[in-house]
């Protein structure tokens, strides 16, 4: 995240080697590569190929939410798989503890959804 963040404080577009990055933070690039990979993948950042290659923000920092960047790292964020749609529970509908974590859900959704890379960079300038 705060590789992402980082370059949301650039202007868009700017390119960024992951050795750059790796040494700003002291994170082993090749860690790094495979973070990059995967946010590349749901369209985040943009791979560049080449001597001056390295990766750029695929749109802007207000768009790109923190909910949108752990997704494409690790998978949907739940909070019990009773929760997904694909679970069957034969208390579904009388399970008290799945009524409450189903509104906490839709709070954690909500703020993840919320923050953006944008707010990161203007709460790093604070």
């Amino acid at each position: 995240m705060w590789s992402l963040s980082y370059m949301a404080s650039f202007p868009k577009g700017k390119v960024f080697g992951l050795g750059v990055l790796s040494q700003q933070r002291h994170i082993s690039a090749i860690f790094l590569r495979k973070i990059f990979q995967k946010v590349a993948k749901k369209n985040i950042v943009h791979s560049h190929r080449g001597r001056y290659g390295g990766f750029s923000l695929a749109c802007k920092p207000s768009e790109i939410s923190v909910k949108d960047v752990i997704e494409a790292v690790q998978g949907s964020v739940v909070l019990n798989k009773c929760l997904t749609c694909h679970y069957q529970c034969p208390k579904e509908r009388t399970c008290t503890l799945r009524k409450c974590l189903g509104k906490i859900q839709k709070e954690l959704t909500r703020q993840l959804n919320n923050i953006t890379l944008e707010n990161l960079v203007l709460e790093q300038k604070e």
